[in-house]
């Protein structure tokens, strides 16, 4: 509470952690703005959305009252998106497995962005070995292949490659999830998504990465 921008003001410990539970906006440790939206879920585990503009600094930025962060990050001919971060230690619960979503909104035409989106987590690269998964950003027109209960899912023939598919948020914005972790010491993201069709992202709004208990 003391990286809020924003003078917060509670006398009793149960007013400050109602303030917490719904949500502050705090600085990074390296940019003054406010970057980190910070919160608790209803089990009292932190949870916290970095901004889109603290990731890609050099992106078009659109603002966006409809956003906690009051802006965004919008693509334009963009063939990659890289996402290289460090998820801070103190911002996330201990011994707890966070799930991690891109929050985004894409155009009204979605034609752009039908094709499956790959994946490449550089951090679990191994030699010549590298390790890509799947998304998609809007939903799929066809069903996706699940594998049936049963099926040996540990054979790279079987494996199943969609990670995850779209949601749409209470708060207007899209998610999907994209990438999971342990909380420990601060841990680095490291991920690159391309196009499977080789389309470009143009118009694809990005408000940020959120990490939320599982």
């Amino acid at each position: 509470m003391n990286r809020s921008k924003d003078s917060l003001q509670w006398t009793t410990k149960e007013e400050a952690y109602s303030i917490i539970c719904k949500g502050i906006l705090i600085s990074d440790d390296d940019v003054t703005e406010s970057s980190i939206w910070f919160s608790l879920d209803k089990n009292g585990k932190k949870c916290h959305m970095l901004s889109a503009a603290l990731i890609w600094r050099w992106e078009k930025k659109v603002l966006l009252p409809e956003s906690r962060f009051g802006e965004a990050c919008q693509l334009g001919d963009d063939s990659y998106i890289y996402v290289n971060t460090n998820v801070q230690s103190q911002l996330v619960s201990s011994d707890t497995t966070y799930a991690c979503y891109l929050v985004y909104k894409i155009p009204t035409d979605q034609s752009g962005f039908e094709a499956p989106v790959k994946m490449e987590d550089k951090q679990r690269n191994f030699g010549d070995k590298i390790c890509y998964t799947y998304i998609y950003l809007s939903s799929p027109q066809t069903p996706v292949i699940r594998p049936k209960a049963g099926q040996n899912t540990h054979n790279p023939l079987n494996r199943p490659k969609i990670k995850s598919l779209p949601q749409q948020r209470n708060d207007g914005w899209i998610e999907v999830q994209i990438w999971e972790l342990r909380a420990a010491t601060t841990i680095k993201m490291d991920l690159m998504f391309e196009l499977c069709d080789d389309k470009k992202f143009s118009g694809l709004i990005i408000e940020g990465i959120e990490f939320r208990p599982i």
